[in-house]
């Protein structure tokens, strides 16, 4: 439980928007919000798909004599090219729906 408040109250000062702005006046600031939370937040999570990958890596690579662990790297790695793969169709999908309903 310690660990989720520090991690929070870091996030906190990630986003500064939140800690020295007003309160949003309209449903199209409210909105416009929580955009730059995901925003900020997109890049963390591919981030931690390609770790995932690098790791399920190293453990491939490190343990190539025991089965056992050289599955669960394979796994890893399967397991972040497909958080990737998801991800990125994710991020293209909300672009096309973006520039085409708000023309953006």
């Amino acid at each position: 439980m310690k660990n989720i408040r520090k991690i929070l109250s870091l996030g906190v000062f990630m986003f500064p928007s939140m800690v020295f702005a007003a309160p949003p006046t309209s449903l199209q600031d409210l909105i416009g919000r929580f955009q730059e939370i995901i925003n900020g937040l997109v890049p963390l999570a591919m981030s931690l798909a390609v770790l995932a990958f690098i790791w399920g890596l190293a453990v491939y690579i490190y343990n190539a004599d025991v089965p056992a662990k050289r599955k669960e790297g394979y796994m890893f790695m399967v397991y972040g090219i497909i958080a990737l793969f998801v991800m990125t169709a994710m991020w293209g999908l909300v672009a096309v729906l973006n520039s085409t309903i708000f023309g953006a």
